[in-house]
């Protein structure tokens, strides 16, 4: 309809903005410089009425080697109406879905065409049982052509019934995925604010358990600077992730144009201010013609933008010490021993980085700097000692031949180049022991209290530590900003090691 008008609009002088009118679902600007927008047209029901991109041929003529990466849909539709979203709130409407065949097609296109990596952009994938015979067809895809390699997608965020299954069938086909649960937030005034409250939080827990027992990755998404959060609810989400030893990606909370928080209404109850003066932490995007701007939600009602700076920091030395693993396996040592949190303790040292420099250089110095260059601090020795001397002086953690121990787990776990591989340690204590119980007693629902349930490290028996690094990571993980890689990690083999995608093992 849109080319037809088009089509009838040319005139000797240029275009009659008038043909436009009778068309459903435009809006533009008018002769007079007035916005005009046209009634909305129906939402398409029959999908497969669209032409599919792939199956028309329309890539036929690149040959060879198309594209790394493929978008499929499967169906339409959010039932959701999160307010950070435009999409559920633009439809909010039952799921339409593409026809089966259809959608074995252009699987079958892709695999064919040796794409490597296949985005499924629906919504909700794994919402249908349907979608768990979509799995099995593109592991059957992989078994014939050996594409693709990847299958990532937004899993259904109020049902985790066919999810697990899906990543299973995934798993056992040797494709690269991993399970995400889009929580965004776990504090109730959060989630009220956000009108998310509907997603039970129980379900994730379910599902974050058999993930690990059947050794699988798992990510949490999380979104800074959302309407109703702070400091305090931010930094108890991340604890929550180390309470259910889950990974969390945590995700700056955008502006979008067409999402309910942007309603001028909802926008003045909760103050939203998205930092357009040029504030250090609304970063750009590349793109054609320069960069594009981003409209970054830098404080509201519930958090200043000093605040936001925190949580910012913040985030940057979590992921570092926490997602990074640079003080994961030292934080739980001190949890048991003193019952300071994981988050505290990261925070704490956030803070010595930023104000005592002097008394604590190469703390101030792998805080700051690392997140930017993603490889040791001149030396991982340097790291450990002064973390050693802060443990022992600040948080009063006996220095003794366990404390010894926690530390040579560190220090092996931490990745450098031309290091020699396997290390194996000889410990007082069994720690890979020690560790697996404390996460088989949070699996059991004891996130908080397991220092209490978990005999001490002190109490186990000695035993050996082995490290090593078939993937080669310390090769290829190293060097590069953590911004810029949403699955980055420094997993090296070990009895504590996360279970992760090994996305730099993808052609």
């Amino acid at each position: 309809h849109l080319l037809e008008a088009l089509q009838a609009g040319r005139t000797d002088d240029g275009f009659d903005l008038e043909a436009l009118r009778h068309v459903e679902g435009l809006c533009y600007r008018g002769h007079d410089g007035k916005v005009v927008r046209t009634p909305d047209r129906e939402r398409i029901v029959d999908l497969d009425w669209i032409p599919s991109p792939y199956l028309t041929g329309l890539f036929s003529s690149y040959g060879d080697g198309v594209t790394t990466t493929a978008v499929i849909e499967t169906n339409r539709g959010c039932p959701y109406g999160c307010t950070f979203c435009d999409w559920g709130s633009a439809t909010l409407s039952r799921i339409r879905k593409f026809s089966l065949e259809r959608v074995y097609a252009e699987l079958e296109w892709c695999a064919v065409n040796r794409v490597g990596r296949i985005f499924v952009a629906d919504a909700n994938f794994g919402i249908m049982e349907r979608d768990v015979d979509i799995a099995k067809k593109v592991a059957e895809l992989h078994s014939q052509y050996g594409y693709p390699k990847q299958f990532v997608t937004n899993y259904a965020k109020n049902t985790t019934k066919y999810v697990k299954q899906i990543v299973q069938v995934m798993t056992d086909a040797g494709i690269l995925t991993e399970g995400i649960l889009s929580l965004q937030s776990m504090d109730a005034g959060t989630l009220k604010t956000i009108k998310r409250s509907n997603i039970k939080l129980e379900k994730y827990e379910e599902l974050a358990r058999e993930f690990r027992n059947a050794k699988l990755p798992l990510f949490v998404d999380l979104m800074l600077g959302l309407p109703g959060s702070s400091m305090t609810s931010f930094m108890d989400d991340i604890q929550q992730c180390v309470d259910r030893e889950v990974t969390p990606k945590i995700h700056l909370t955008e502006l979008l144009v067409n999402s309910p928080m942007n309603d001028p209404a909802y926008r003045a109850e909760h103050q939203i201010d998205t930092g357009m003066d040029g504030h250090p932490f609304y970063p750009t995007i590349p793109g054609e013609g320069g960069s594009v701007r981003r409209a970054l939600v830098v404080s509201t009602s519930s958090f200043t933008r000093h605040d936001y700076e925190e949580m910012q920091r913040l985030r940057r030395v979590f992921l570092l010490c926490e997602n990074y693993g640079v003080l994961r396996q030292v934080s739980r040592y001190v949890r048991q021993e003193t019952g300071l949190r994981e988050v505290d303790l990261y925070e704490q040292l956030r803070m010595v980085a930023r104000h005592e420099s002097d008394r604590w250089p190469i703390i101030a110095l792998t805080l700051n700097a690392l997140p930017d260059l993603m490889t040791s601090p001149v030396s991982w020795k340097l790291w450990i000692d002064e973390i050693h001397r802060y443990l022992v002086e600040v948080c009063e953690v006996p220095d003794d031949a366990t404390l010894a121990a926690v530390l040579d787990v560190q220090h092996a776990l931490l990745p450098a180049r031309n290091r020699q591989f396997p290390v194996v340690l000889d410990l007082p204590h069994d720690y890979g022991g020690w560790y697996n119980a404390m996460i088989e007693v949070k699996d059991d629902g004891y996130g908080l209290d397991w220092p209490d349930r978990v005999p001490p490290l002190r109490s186990f028996p000695p035993a050996t530590f082995t490290v090593d690094d078939p993937s080669g990571l310390c090769n290829f993980g190293l060097g590069h900003r953590m911004e810029h890689d949403d699955y980055g990690n420094w997993e090296l083999q070990s009895p504590v090691e996360r279970t992760m995608p090994a996305q730099h093992l993808m052609e």
